[in-house]
C-alpha cells in the first residue's frame, strides 16, 4: 500500500543485478520470489518478475517460466544483460516497481552507467 500498488491488478516487478544465488536455475528463483509473491494484495491477478543481471546462468538467459499462486499468474523471465541493455530488450515493459537486493553497486563501477540511464529514465 506504501508504494502505491495496492489497486493495480497487474505488476511488472524488475529484480536488479541477480546473479546466481537467484537466479541459477526456475526453481531457485521461485524459492526465493515466491514469499514475495504470496505477499501481494489479493487483488493483483498478473505479476510478471524479471530477473536481470549479466551474472545470472547464461543458460536461462531469454527463457520464461509461468506458475500460479494464490490465484495471480506469475511470469519470471531471465535476462543475463545489465539493466541499461535490458531496457532495449524486447522483453523490457515498464516497472511498477525495481528492486536491487544485495546487487553491489557500491563495489562495482560498471554499475554507474545503469545507475544514471535508470535514475534519468524511470520515473522514481
Amino acid at each position: 500500500r506504501k508504494l502505491g500498488l495496492a489497486g493495480a491488478p497487474t505488476l511488472h516487478l524488475h529484480f536488479v543485478g541477480c546473479d546466481r544465488v537467484e537466479a541459477d536455475s526456475i526453481s531457485t528463483a521461485e524459492h526465493y520470489l515466491d514469499p514475495l509473491i504470496m505477499a501481494l494484495p489479493e487483488n493483483v491477478r498478473h505479476v510478471t518478475c524479471s530477473l536481470v543481471g549479466p551474472k545470472i546462468n547464461p543458460e536461462l538467459h531469454g527463457k520464461t517460466s509461468h506458475k500460479v499462486l494464490k490465484n495471480t499468474s506469475v511470469l519470471f523471465q531471465f535476462v543475463a544483460l545489465v539493466y541499461d541493455e535490458f531496457m532495449e530488450h524486447p522483453m523490457f515493459d515498464a516497472p511498477s516497481l525495481i528492486l536491487l537486493y544485495n546487487a553491489g553497486i557500491w563495489g562495482f563501477e560498471s554499475w554507474q552507467h545503469s545507475l544514471r540511464v535508470l535514475l534519468r529514465t524511470l520515473p522514481c
